[in-house]
């Protein structure tokens, strides 16, 4: 699907959300070596994986006493550096210029949406103020998604102690850990619907992933 391009910003980012095996780790890794992104002229950019975005919070939940504040906490100080830099850049007098030199792009990793299905310790309705800031900062969203086949060859081939021991968190037999997975993944749509963001939903079941990251950056459209 062809998306025109928005020429008309001093910020953009993109919130790349899904479910283990979704995709979305590879969809980044893809994105980054992209020529279209490599050879944007726009050289400030901020990048950020899950283990920044949400993963940091895994010890405390383990120990019980993750709250609220936490997930607040950790999402407005990945914000707030791009709101210190799109203020700078209004200050300057640079956000109505016709270069590019000076535009912002950003990718987070797993952020809010991920935040509320994932923990039992934030809601939506604490979220949307971040929800209405990223789309201040001129954020679409991107959730992978995949099918039940596919996510149970992705989920089950990597045979690690490690990742079974992950996967074991989530139930104790193979039916239960797909069900878990795919639970999460229907609550990410469903909640996509009340956020404010530009929104793609992307099934990376038969795409490989240049055609994936190709399909992101083109609903991107700054590129």
């Amino acid at each position: 699907m062809e998306h025109s391009k928005t020429k008309d910003f001093t910020i953009s980012g993109m919130i790349l959300e899904g479910i283990s095996g979704s995709g979305k780790s590879t969809a980044l890794q893809n994105i980054l070596l992209h020529p279209t992104y490599c050879k944007k002229p726009y050289l400030t950019s901020l990048i950020f994986s899950e283990h920044h975005t949400q993963r940091i919070l895994e010890k405390k939940d383990h120990l019980g006493t993750l709250c609220p504040q936490d997930h607040l906490d950790l999402l407005q100080n990945l914000i707030s550096p791009l709101k210190t830099l799109h203020q700078g850049l209004t200050l300057r007098k640079w956000d109505n210029m016709a270069h590019d030199d000076h535009k912002i792009t950003y990718i987070f990793e797993r952020f809010h949406l991920t935040h509320v299905t994932h923990y039992t310790s934030i809601t939506w309705d604490l979220m949307k103020e971040t929800d209405t800031t990223l789309a201040e900062l001129g954020a679409k969203l991107c959730i992978c998604v995949v099918d039940e086949n596919t996510l149970n060859a992705r989920l089950f081939s990597r045979t690690t102690p490690c990742w079974r021991r992950y996967l074991s968190t989530f139930g104790d037999t193979d039916t239960k850990i797909l069900d878990h997975f795919l639970l999460q993944q229907a609550q990410l749509i469903t909640l996509s619907k009340s956020s404010s963001l530009s929104t793609l939903i992307l099934d990376t079941s038969n795409k490989n992933p240049t055609e994936v990251a190709e399909e992101i950056l083109s609903f991107w459209s700054i590129f």
